[in-house]
């Protein structure tokens, strides 16, 4: 079904990374699964999903919008 389809690939999103500056991120936010590729910047020492401003601490992963959402996130090697 179409419902299946798309929540494989939200999945298969979900377990990608992409690199950014030296950054290697999860493709998905874990607030709303926005694609990091597209949302995604880095501030400092925050990364930010630009969809609705949830900042990340980039040395922890660890969301500083709620305590239950963390960014799977580590320094390229």
């Amino acid at each position: 079904s179409n419902e299946n389809r798309f929540q494989y690939g939200l999945k298969a999103l979900a377990a990608e990374e992409f690199e950014l500056d030296g950054w290697v991120i999860e493709r998905t936010c874990p607030h709303r699964q926005a694609d990091l590729k597209v949302f995604g910047e880095i501030d400092g020492d925050e990364f930010v999903c630009t969809l609705h401003g949830w900042r990340f601490d980039l040395a922890t992963g660890t969301c500083r919008n709620a305590a239950d959402h963390h960014l799977r996130v580590r320094r390229a090697q």
